[in-house]
């Protein structure tokens, strides 16, 4: 929301009639943020990308408010047109499609379905010993003998001792012939694994199911939420409790820290915070505009002091807007929701 104040002062080092680049944007947009908002973003930069911000800080030419805003219509734009960000292999040929060559897709493909390879090897010794050994029961000795291979001796005794006398005969005399395997197939192996053994952990856990019906809830209004939560108190209190701990709305913000408070308004464009507090309670509209910066107070008072008809329904979007904001930055870790030790609703 200091897009103005930062812009003026951006250097003049090529032609101003150029293009931006995705790095000249990236750049910019870390030129108009607060110091520690944009200290949590340069964190996240590996050398090579560091370096390439600092080559566009010394090169950028004058920024106008007006493309800055354009910036970040687009940037949001991006975000609001996605479903979120899902991390795969295969994500790994869209991304790079067009870009660079198919043999330099191909190494990079390799190397991340390794890596995701080890991660299911890693993963596999805390999986409890009867559990490994009733997956290894139903599956081809090929395959159970490399499983075995991939343990450590004291868990893979362990794992045998559980398996009938014929298998354990089977699968020891496949271990005394085992040759080496290819990495291609180690790499099936380790997804059937994780198919099997990892599957529903990932997808089904208790945390995710917990999280389902809160996604839902935090696209509603306050008062819709505690209709539904008392609902389901008068069922299972238990469950109600668990439920509200993934619930945040735009009211909730009056139980942040002052920090956390102010960490996320300093992500808010001015515009939805001015239509988040039309008609909002006086206190929550104090409570915020004391996180928000002199200039930025200035203005979001000055638009709320106009007698401006605003529909019901933009107001209620700007605040879901916020709310969302909210759990996104908690999820990345950037701030907490509540302080430490306080419970949700408290």
């Amino acid at each position: 929301m200091n897009a103005k104040n930062m812009s003026k002062t951006l250097p003049v080092l090529r032609d101003e009639n150029a293009p931006l680049t995705a790095v000249d944007k990236v750049t910019a947009l870390l030129l108009t943020m607060r110091k520690p908002s944009a200290d949590v973003i340069i964190k996240k930069f590996d050398n090579q990308e560091i370096r390439l911000v600092g080559h566009s800080v010394s090169a950028l030419p004058p920024v106008s408010d007006d493309v800055i805003e354009k910036i970040i219509d687009e940037l949001y734009e991006a975000l609001e047109e996605s479903e979120g960000l899902v991390g795969s292999a295969s994500g790994v040929q869209q991304l790079f499609s067009g870009v660079v060559s198919d043999d330099q897709i191909s190494e990079i493909m390799a190397e991340v379905s390794g890596n995701a390879s080890e991660l299911v090897w890693g993963k596999l010794a805390d999986v409890r010993d009867d559990r490994i050994a009733a997956f290894l029961a139903g599956e081809q000795p090929q395959v159970a003998t490399v499983i075995l291979s991939r343990l450590d001796s004291s868990k893979a005794a362990s794992v045998m001792e559980k398996l009938s006398g014929e298998q354990r005969a089977e699968l020891s005399r496949r271990l005394l012939t085992l040759r080496p395997i290819t990495d291609a197939a180690m790499q099936l192996v380790a997804e059937r694994l994780r198919q099997a053994l990892f599957a529903e952990e990932e997808t089904g856990s208790e945390e995710n199911k917990h999280a389902k019906l809160p996604a839902i809830l935090n696209k509603l209004e306050r008062h819709q939420i505690d209709e539904i939560l008392t609902s389901i108190s008068e069922v299972d209190p238990l469950e109600a409790e668990r439920v509200k701990d993934y619930v945040f709305t735009f009211d909730d913000i009056v139980g942040m820290d002052t920090e956390d408070r102010a960490r996320l308004m300093d992500d808010v464009p001015a515009e939805r915070v001015v239509m988040a507090l039309r008609d909002a309670d006086p206190a929550l509209v104090d409570l915020i505009l004391q996180t928000l910066s002199p200039r930025s107070r200035r203005i979001v008072e000055a638009e709320l002091a106009t007698d401006t008809r605003v529909a019901p329904q933009a107001i209620s979007e700007a605040r879901r807007w916020i709310a969302v904001l909210a759990l996104s930055m908690a999820e990345r870790s950037l701030i907490k929701l509540r302080p430490e030790g306080v419970a949700p609703g408290a």
